[in-house]
């Protein structure tokens, strides 16, 4: 929980009180990033409800209708932003659906073809679409490597 206050800006976390006193900052930045913290809460908890179907994430939904389709991007950033929304909360119900994200991509986007790579998308049932490219001018291994190197950073210690 955070708290501005004209001495600082509170942070409470796990039985220890954090006052940022001594550090000049601007209220309106501070204020700004309370209220995007709100907003990502939120929008980790929905994404968690109505797009993570128990082992990977829907890409979009259209006038209440869920593209079935499953795109290697999406399931990429999700981990990403499920470790995010455990690290902030503490909800582990986050961690396991990274972890089940991660199985996901292992059993079906990840092309077991020597040199190759993840695959584009996947139909509802796991197969790759046919057609699409492995790797192409928009379809690169930029989201999947990220996320690689993002997850390494933040459980390096063992977070």
């Amino acid at each position: 929980m955070m708290k501005l206050t004209k001495s600082g800006l509170s942070c409470a976390t796990k039985n220890q009180l954090i006052t940022f006193n001594k550090i000049p900052f601007d209220h309106h930045v501070i204020s700004i990033r309370i209220k995007i913290t709100k907003i990502t809460d939120i929008l980790a908890e929905q994404i968690y409800e109505l797009a993570f179907d128990g082992h990977s994430v829907l890409t979009e939904c259209e006038k209440g209708v869920p593209y079935t389709v499953r795109v290697w991007w999406v399931q990429a950033e999700s981990i990403v932003g499920f470790i995010n929304a455990y690290q902030k909360s503490g909800d582990k119900k986050y961690y396991e659906a990274a972890e089940k994200v991660w199985e996901y991509i292992k059993e079906y986007f990840i092309d077991k073809r020597p040199g190759s790579e993840w695959f584009w998308d996947l139909n509802a049932d796991g197969t790759p679409r046919v057609g699409r490219p492995i790797v192409e001018p928009w379809k690169c291994p930029s989201h999947n490597g990220r996320m690689c190197l993002e997850i390494m950073n933040r459980l390096a210690d063992g977070k």
